[in-house]
């Protein structure tokens, strides 16, 4: 009996989980390419942007696993331009920041096209699979 218990708590956590996750609307494409229709300077922009990708990245230091590895200093325009060529193709704008940040770091760090689709794909698939797509 006990382990029926357990079990149908496992199940039904990973199932309002799920839920909540389908409901979560998260930082994306649609999201970034907005702030580009807003009538300020494009210092402002990028300032903006450089806003969204220090959120997506900051909570990734308290667990040890920093999601970006390849910055340098304080700079973050670099990003910001590769995101904005990332989201520039309608295809990419429903994946959240969080992961686009990380494909960025992958482009900085030298990983191969490869690569960076491979993981571009795997994402896409997993947001597909959880009904976020």
């Amino acid at each position: 009996m006990k382990k029926l218990m357990v079990v149908l708590l496992v199940i039904g956590f990973f199932c309002i989980s799920h839920d909540a996750l389908a409901k979560y609307n998260f930082v994306n494409g649609n999201n970034w390419v907005a702030v580009d229709a807003y009538g300020i300077s494009k210092a402002d922009k990028t300032n903006i942007k450089i806003m969204f990708i220090k959120s997506a990245i900051e909570p990734a230091f308290f667990n040890g696993r920093p999601l970006v590895e390849n910055k340098k200093d304080n700079d973050y325009t670099s990003y910001v331009k590769i995101i904005d060529q990332f989201y520039s193709s309608s295809e990419n704008r429903d994946m959240p920041l969080f992961f686009c940040v990380r494909i960025a770091d992958m482009k900085l760090g030298n990983s191969s096209d490869l690569e960076i689709n491979n993981f571009r794909l795997s994402v896409m698939q997993k947001l597909k699979q959880i009904g976020l797509e």
